[in-house]
């Protein structure tokens, strides 16, 4: 075993250990805003919010955490040989995007082994999207975790072991999208993480690679299409089989196609996300999301005048209209991978209703944001409480395990 090799067990050891304290003395949720900030601000006037998950531990257990120590040491040993891997010729068919409409939901932080097992064998869901919000260091090398990599392949397996169609969906900086774009250094550092990623699941299940989640900026405006080619290149050398997913800038929302070029690869999906209008979704107040005073959460109804314009299923239309659009000329397919409300807004139901009706009519598959994470947007707790509730059946999950259980 060489030096490195002792070093590099020792460093994830080490974060394992970390991660493991934090979860063993965390607490209750916390109370006080559910969002912590903003960040950017892209046309349109909106902002995209922190997702928080305060006081929701992780992959917490003995067996999870030992899970995971397990395969922090398998990358270490990894990393010795990420320079011998086998390189795949070019393929662009192979395990592609399923037949008939995916309908699925993002996967809480908070979420374990048990609740994936429930959602695909009770609640008949077809796929679950991972997110992993600025998951590269920030200062040179800009290289990930190993104890990082190993929650989220951790996740991603479980997701695999239950069948489920699993869309893992990172970010290198989330919340600085312009200065990631515009350094090179860092650029290739997420290139070579993707290609570990490749490698690593090339000849296992159903997954898909959702390269970069909600690029946003000036510099993803100009240079996303481009470095989206980059990363399919670099996952297309070592896996020729599993589908690519790609995202448009402006925080994927359906107006950031304009700046979004197909990438070429036959077997890529092309995904946006939706959660228009903010101050209704987002219940956006003067101190930011879900900060909303009594009087402006009784103004905002759906359907209702909000943003200085009238929001129905109408106008819920124009967004499925741009995507379909999109798709059309470019014969490609799409898919609705985030869209949701703060369960507590006056029409949440309704405006969730009518964005999967629309989706369906165009056979557009979509995944709701979130199943048993972020607080406002858990579709299992109270729909007339702010805090976190015990989960059961809400009409928002009848809703969609009916749609669930639809076998197109």
């Amino acid at each position: 075993m060489s030096d490195q090799s002792v070093t590099r067990r020792a460093v994830a050891a080490a974060a394992v250990l970390t991660l493991c304290l934090a979860g063993a003395t965390a607490g209750p949720p916390k109370t006080g805003p559910l969002v912590r900030g903003s960040v950017g601000e892209p046309r349109g006037g909106f902002r995209a919010p922190w997702r928080t998950h305060d006081g929701l531990v992780p992959l917490s257990g003995v067996r999870q955490t030992k899970a995971i120590e397990e395969e922090a040491d398998v990358l270490a040993k990894t990393s010795d040989e990420k320079d011998q891997r086998e390189k795949a010729p070019i393929i662009r068919d192979g395990v592609v995007w399923p037949d008939g409409i995916v309908r699925g939901a993002n996967l809480g932080e908070a979420a374990t082994e048990a609740d994936i097992a429930q959602f695909a064998e009770q609640w008949h869901g077809r796929a679950l999207r991972i997110l992993a919000e600025s998951i590269t260091a920030r200062k040179p090398p800009y290289g990930v975790d190993l104890a990082v990599k190993a929650k989220y392949f951790h996740r991603i397996d479980a997701c695999l072991k239950h069948g489920l169609l699993t869309v893992f969906s990172p970010s290198a900086s989330f919340d600085d999208n312009d200065k990631f774009f515009g350094n090179e250094p860092w650029l290739a550092a997420y290139r070579e993480f993707w290609r570990e990623v490749a490698a690593r699941y090339k000849d296992q299940g159903p997954i898909v690679y959702d390269l970069v989640n909600e690029p946003w900026g000036k510099e993803a405006r100009r240079r996303w299409s481009s470095y989206a080619k980059e990363l399919t290149a670099a996952i297309r050398e070592v896996d020729p089989r599993h589908t690519i997913m790609v995202e448009p800038p402006e925080w994927g929302w359906p107006e950031g196609f304009q700046y979004l070029e197909p990438t070429g690869d036959r077997n890529t999906v092309y995904s946006f996300h939706f959660y228009g209008p903010m101050d209704f979704t987002h219940q956006r107040g003067k101190q930011g999301h879900m900060t909303t005073s009594e009087e402006q959460w009784r103004d905002r109804v759906y359907p209702g005048f909000m943003q200085g314009e009238k929001w129905d299923k109408q106008r819920l239309l124009k967004e499925v209209q741009t995507a379909a659009a999109w798709r059309d000329k470019h014969g490609a397919r799409v898919w609705c991978g985030e869209f949701g409300v703060a369960r507590w807004a006056r029409g949440a139901y309704r405006w969730t209703a009518d964005w999967i009706d629309l989706l369906e009519q165009e056979k557009i598959g979509w995944a709701y944001y979130e199943y048993r994470g972020w607080l406002p947007m858990d579709m299992e707790m109270d729909p007339q409480r702010r805090e976190a509730t015990p989960r059961g059946q809400t009409d928002v999950v009848r809703l969609l395990r009916q749609w669930f259980d639809k076998k197109d």
